[in-house]
């Protein structure tokens, strides 16, 4: 009986958090449960190329 319980739950869990996706998906966010709702760094640059910079390290003394 215990086995059934926690299959259902798992089951549930499961089904949930799918269909949280899902909807989330649907109306445009790419990151699922960011408060952000897509206004992050990585939206803003798309359409430019990022470029890697050297970090120069002195050595201390």
């Amino acid at each position: 009986m215990t086995d059934v319980i926690v299959a259902l739950t798992i089951i549930i869990i499961l089904t949930l958090s799918i269909g949280k996706i899902v909807s989330e998906k649907r109306r445009g966010n790419k990151c699922i449960g960011c408060h952000l709702s897509g206004e992050c760094s990585s939206k803003k640059n798309k359409g430019m190329k990022i470029r890697g910079t050297k970090i120069n390290i002195k050595e201390l003394k």
